[in-house]
């Protein structure tokens, strides 16, 4: 785990000092809450452009990874590094998502 300083005005700090933990704790919950909607988004967009190669190839990313044709077409390859393409992006944000989500206590 990485522990963050953060500078607050010295205003603040007399005003607030039993609450800055639980204050910024609700802080980055929220932020993580943030995340999770946007990246749940993104992850949605992923899984549909991944659904559209499986559909027109009619296989999986791993089967076909493994069966690419070495006589394939141009498209053959270019849809191959597409499709690699969002694979990548739906496992990035799924485990951001996961992180996000310890943060937030699981939820």
């Amino acid at each position: 785990m990485t522990e963050i300083t953060i500078e607050i005005p010295d205003s603040l700090n007399k005003i607030l000092p039993p609450l800055k933990k639980p204050f910024l704790l609700r802080v980055i919950r929220n932020i993580a809450k943030t995340k999770i909607q946007e990246n749940k988004q993104q992850l949605e967009d992923a899984q549909k452009r991944i659904r559209y190669f499986e559909n027109r190839y009619n296989i999986t990313y791993e089967t076909f990874k493994d069966n690419i044709p070495p006589d394939g077409n141009f498209q053959v390859h270019e849809d191959f590094i597409e499709w690699s393409f969002w694979v990548d992006v739906q496992n990035k944000l799924s485990k951001e998502i996961n992180e996000f989500k310890k943060i937030n206590g699981g939820s």
